[in-house]
């Protein structure tokens, strides 16, 4: 969202010793918000809230490569970071209006992208200078948007700066302490010739030591590949390919007794050095420590069939091979591997249609989505001490892989100054069955366990949302949204983990794995919110009162046939507050001539100018610096 205002300036000049008026033609003063409205293009109610270049770039080097922390500004989002850079995977904390920010999802242009143990998206992934904006949804979540496992706790879109239609590139440079470094470039082709195409490839290097204790956070390598290509009458076809290869030595969880004395614990981490005592090397930095390596790959190919149907389709991959070491104090101490191993193959298939009779509009989204994962996670053990072999922890092996299967319909009308929308969602999942096997330290092998088999089980549900604004004012919009939300089952490896430590106390109880898994469902959540969006010329104002419901919460339980606590979909809880998002326009002159402006922000872009009648004209070439 920006705000413009022209503002005609008459700076006085001396001739032969009078002052004389001098006209420098039309100056135009630009305020840049960092947070807007948004919608989805075939929405009518603005129900979220959109971080723009200039938002994404004031988290600095922290948001160069973390979605989460490039969204921070929003309100209603809380993020903890272990590491200032936010270079650490999978040991930050995110919660969307108290909601942990698993339960939630990430797409990239309505593709999700999400994973498991943990569950949910991977906000790592990306190099945020290739994004043009970030849209939050904190409540009703648009039914259009790929949900992957769920968004409980909302949804964020990435839109992506796909590439120019000049040729140009960027260079970037980051320096900080702890021996901080980031690289990143982009080159983009410009319209080629003949073909039409235009190419963008960018590729950043980024590392650090850790902040305290041992090891480094990286290195992290990331290269993307966008290609936009005119196809038949005037549509465009997209593609994007994403590859990211981080490796990281972990932070030290601390214990609740030592939170509260941290001041004797700050800079409590893992030891630099092995002892030969299996009980203490669990804690050496090198048996905790991640690599992990992802590849994602997507196309957008729309069909217009004539001005009122247009077809959409969107085909997708997605590629991880991941292996986290971590100490443990199973069998006298040893370190815990973790294989992730997964593989998502899916197409999300639209049809649009728009009608406009008179003063009103009608536009209607018919889609499916449908996908299949094969996702497996096993742990091997080894000695802490000597990184000798021990054998199997967890192990399974899926009988098929998993389906996906979502419909959806959304219908969005304006009538005069109101505006409405309702979309229905429905969601299918099939968890695959699996056999179960347990490691037979004295033989040295796996043994089957019918204890630890798994039968397929089956998940759906019906998700309708809903949302109306209405223009009072050409200034003032007030609207009101509902959507039901929810995220698939998940935490699957504790109860196999405590199954695996203690069979023989399940066996006597007559209690199998299957068992435990018969309290699993979906979580489910309903959300309504009320707000109001002011636009001014010089500010812009947007509070919201929201409310949530949330059923099936997975909540630790006992089991007195066992005499131990884990966890099931049993819990309940209730969500209120009140969110005040706000832009304040101080503006930034920009003279229409043929001197060089400068526009300062934490990532800095120098540009050239010629006169143009409004904005400055931007070159393709720039130079961009960050630090800490």
């Amino acid at each position: 969202m920006r705000q413009k205002s022209p503002v005609a300036l008459a700076p006085k000049a001396i001739v032969k010793g009078r002052e004389e008026p001098t006209d420098l033609g039309e100056i135009t003063v630009y305020g840049k918000a960092i947070t807007g409205p948004t919608k989805e293009t075939d929405d009518t109610v603005y129900t979220g809230t959109e971080v723009t270049r200039e938002g994404i770039e004031i988290a600095g080097s922290k948001g160069a490569i973390s979605v989460y922390n490039a969204a921070d500004v929003v309100p209603g989002l809380s993020v903890e970071r272990t590491d200032p850079y936010g270079l650490e995977t999978e040991q930050a904390n995110l919660r969307v209006r108290g909601v942990r920010g698993s339960m939630g999802s990430i797409t990239v242009e309505g593709v999700p992208n999400w994973g498991g143990n943990p569950i949910g998206p991977r906000d790592y992934l990306y190099d945020t200078e290739n994004l043009e904006t970030i849209a939050v949804y904190k409540g009703a979540v648009p039914v259009d948007l790929g949900t992957g496992t769920g968004g409980r706790g909302g949804l964020i879109e990435l839109r992506p700066s796909w590439p120019a239609r000049q040729p140009g590139g960027t260079i970037g440079m980051g320096l900080g302490l702890y021996d901080y470094f980031r690289g990143y470039y982009r080159l983009d082709s410009g319209v080629l010739p003949f073909t039409g195409t235009s190419a963008l490839l960018s590729y950043s290097y980024t590392n650090a030591d850790k902040w305290k204790g041992p090891g480094t956070l990286g290195p992290r390598n990331n290269a993307n590949l966008m290609l936009r290509q005119p196809a038949w009458g005037k549509d465009e076809v997209k593609a994007w390919l994403n590859f990211n290869d981080f490796e990281q030595n972990l932070y030290r969880y601390l214990s609740y007794e030592q939170t509260r004395d941290l001041d004797a614990n700050y800079e409590k981490d893992y030891y630099a050095r092995l002892t030969g005592r299996r009980d203490q090397d669990i804690y050496y930095y090198g048996n905790n420590r991640a690599a992990l390596t992802n590849v994602d790959a997507l196309a957008i190919a729309p069909v217009t069939i004539d001005r009122t149907y247009q077809l959409s389709f969107k085909p997708y991959i997605s590629v991880e091979d991941s292996n986290i070491w971590e100490g443990s104090e199973a069998q006298g101490g040893a370190v815990s591997r973790r294989l992730r191993d997964f593989f998502r193959l899916g197409l999300i298939s639209e049809v649009h249609a728009g009608f406009t009779p008179g003063d009103f509009s009608l536009q209607v989204v018919l889609g499916y989505l449908v996908e299949g994962s094969d996702l497996s996670v096993n742990t091997k053990n080894y000695d802490p001490s000597t990184a000798d072999y021990l054998g199997w922890g967890n192990y399974g092996e899926s009988e098929d892989i998993g389906m996906q299967h979502s419909p959806y319909l959304k219908f969005a009308a304006n009538v005069f100054d109101l505006s409405v929308q309702a979309g229905l969602k429905y969601f299918y999942y099939t968890d695959p069955s699996s056999t179960g096997f347990r490691y037979n330290r004295q033989a040295e092998r796996l043994d089957r366990d019918p204890g630890m088999d798994r039968e397929s089980r089956s998940y759906d549900g019906v998700f309708p949302s809903f949302g109306a604004g209405y223009q009072f004012l050409p200034e003032l919009n007030l609207y009101g949204s509902h959507g039901r939300n929810f995220v698939r089952p998940y935490s699957y490896q504790p109860l196999l983990k405590l199954y695996n430590q203690l069979p023989d106390r399940f066996e006597e109880a007559d209690v199998t794995l299957n068992d435990m898994f018969e309290g699993y469902t979906m979580e489910t959540s309903d959300n309504f919110d009320l707000g109001a969006r002011l636009t001014t010329e010089w500010f812009a104002l947007a509070p919201t009162l929201f409310f949530s419901l949330h059923r099936n919460l997975l909540t630790s339980v006992y089991d007195p046939r066992v005499e131990l606590d884990y966890s099931q979909n049993v819990g309940k809880a209730t969500g209120y507050g009140f969110e005040l998002e706000a832009n304040l326009f101080l503006g930034e002159v920009v003279k229409s001539s043929s001197i060089r402006p400068i526009h300062t922000s934490p990532m800095t872009r120098i540009w050239s100018s010629r006169a143009t009648p409004s904005r400055p004209k931007i070159t393709r070439w720039s130079i961009r610096r960050s630090g800490c």
